[in-house]
């Protein structure tokens, strides 16, 4: 099977929601089950394309249930390209020995996806684009785009202390039975992305994750999360 390979000189960072942003001020929480898939595990790339066997594209109920274990109790990514760019990421990061890297070993996007780095000050992040697919994304100008599908997902940990009080508070927050949480909303933020903000039991930074393509995808990557190896 040819891989085509793609590379990419310039990581743009996107501006992710904060611990502090106004979503997270909301009501308390509903704490929310949501029962099905409970993660499909990695997918192995090459080149700067991922992954060469084509990933799970259709979207299912994800198990993020309170109580649970957490999703990256599955096991640790050991390959493709999202580990690679991850690693070189986390590896220069300042937060590095805070934060340890965590990555969806499947983001529900096409075989053409695109994995690329951005580095939140203080932190270590990875974006993927899924070019020419119709779906939404940001140009680099930062303005939000219906279908350019320029970093249609993103992670990243940066230099903010880790609040799990905050990341319960959120309109929707679940709690795994290690200690780490979620909180998320069913509605996007004003940049018209779907923001998860995750406490990782253990780690002192704030991680979150993204989706310009809604609620369910998001809670589909946020179950396929896991730590990565060579990242302790």
């Amino acid at each position: 099977m040819n891989v085509r390979r793609a590379f990419v000189a310039v990581a743009f960072l996107l501006p992710l929601a904060s611990c502090s942003g106004g979503w997270l001020k909301s009501p308390p929480p509903t704490t929310v089950p949501v029962g099905g898939r409970s993660g499909a595990g990695t997918t192995a790339g090459t080149g700067l394309l991922a992954p060469t066997a084509p990933p799970t594209t259709a979207l299912r109920g994800a198990d993020l249930r309170a109580g649970g274990q957490p999703p990256w109790s599955g096991g640790k990514l050991a390959t493709g390209i999202a580990r690679q760019v991850g690693v070189e990421q986390w590896s220069q990061a300042a937060n590095r020995n805070s934060a340890r890297l965590v990555l969806p070993a499947d983001v529900f996007l096409t075989p053409s996806q695109i994995v690329r780095p951005a580095s939140p000050p203080g932190g270590w992040g990875v974006v993927w684009d899924d070019i020419g697919t119709g779906k939404p994304g940001v140009l680099p100008s930062g303005q939000f785009c219906p279908t350019c599908g320029r970093a249609v997902v993103g992670m990243s940990a940066s230099a903010a202390a880790a609040d799990k009080a905050a990341v319960l508070r959120s309109p929707i927050a679940v709690q795994w039975s290690d200690g780490s949480a979620v909180g998320y909303s069913s509605a996007p933020n004003a940049a018209r992305q779907f923001v998860a903000t995750l406490f990782v039991a253990g780690q002192d930074r704030t991680y979150q994750l993204y989706s310009y393509i809604g609620q369910q995808h998001l809670e589909n990557l946020l179950a396929q999360l896991r730590f990565v190896d060579s990242a302790p």
